[in-house]
């Protein structure tokens, strides 16, 4: 519901760019969706005593269904990132978003991107994980406090090109 409501409420700000972020959570969301099933059977391998395998096998199996659960965040990141990037520039044009949260959510979005670069190229790269920490808290500032705005502002009027036109 939330990649719809931001997608009509910054629609007029960029319509194609909207329907890019729209598009960009929901495949998050799909995703993390998936990332239920792997999740689901670390539990059957674990709880389903008739299961024809030795402790070793289980364990061998649940250690790569584990694996597949956080290649699936690495995954969810970086759409999530491209979304927070695509909404910063949308919060911007809006005008009514204030300019610093606009420019932390696309700058601090882009730690959810070097968090899955570092995880899946360089998991010892103290450079990358020190980068990721600074935009990733940067990122967390700007999503609550976009939530708040939402909550207590909420409204994101269109250009004036376009009321004039509605």
């Amino acid at each position: 519901m939330l990649a719809v409501m931001l997608f009509a409420m910054f629609r007029p700000h960029g319509a194609v760019l909207a329907m890019a972020a729209m598009v960009a959570r929901l495949m998050m969301a799909a995703v993390m969706a998936a990332m239920l099933l792997p999740q689901a059977a670390i539990l059957a391998v674990a709880m389903d005593p008739p299961l024809a395998m030795d402790v070793a096998a289980r364990a061998d199996l649940a250690w790569v269904l584990g694996r597949m659960d956080e290649a699936g965040v690495w995954l969810w990141q970086v759409f999530f990132a491209l979304h927070l990037w695509l909404l910063g520039v949308l919060a911007w044009r809006s005008r009514a978003v204030p300019p610093l949260l606009s420019v932390m959510l696309a700058v601090g979005g882009t730690g959810y991107l070097v968090d899955s670069i570092r995880a899946f190229a360089a998991p010892e790269s103290a450079v990358l994980g020190a980068v990721g920490g600074v935009l990733l808290a940067i990122v967390t500032l700007a999503e609550i406090g976009f939530a708040l705005w939402l909550l207590v502002r909420g409204r994101v009027t269109p250009p004036a090109r376009m009321a004039a036109s509605a």
